[in-house]
């Protein structure tokens, strides 16, 4: 006997995968091809422009939380990912305990708009202080 066919998606049930990024050259790539990697083993992406939209709208708030935490955290320590049903969170840790903060847009200076991506782009987005640090994250 087989199960019966239905029209409902499998939800994925919760997993994890964390990369140190300590000491890694060029962390911002590593953390794009990594999380590239996960979503694509989780398929998490659908098999239209919306479903390569959202895997693109990911690894560009991944960049973004990268190098941020290169550029005012002391230098990125680990990206982890969780899917936990339809929810994917990524985070990106960092040894700077200083919170960050949205610096209002100055159309002629370069830089200063990461944060405005993510918030545009993430469902949602906050800060977990942490022992040694913060960790920065986003949920799509």
């Amino acid at each position: 006997m087989s199960a019966p066919e239905t029209d409902r998606p499998v939800v994925p049930a919760q997993q994890v995968r964390r990369l140190s990024l300590r000491e890694v050259r060029r962390p911002v790539g590593r953390a794009r091809d990594f999380i590239r990697e996960v979503l694509a083993d989780w398929h998490w992406r659908a098999d239209d422009a919306a479903g390569d939209e959202a895997v693109e709208d990911v690894l560009l708030v991944v960049s973004e939380l990268v190098a941020n935490a290169s550029s005012h955290g002391g230098g990125a320590a680990e990206i982890a990912v969780v899917i936990n049903g339809l929810r994917l969170t990524v985070s990106v840790a960092d040894a700077e305990s200083r919170l960050p903060r949205v610096r209002p847009v100055e159309p002629s200076q370069p830089g200063g708009h990461g944060l405005h991506v993510v918030e545009l782009l993430a469902t949602v987005w906050g800060t977990t202080p942490g022992p040694h640090g913060k960790t920065v994250w986003a949920t799509f």
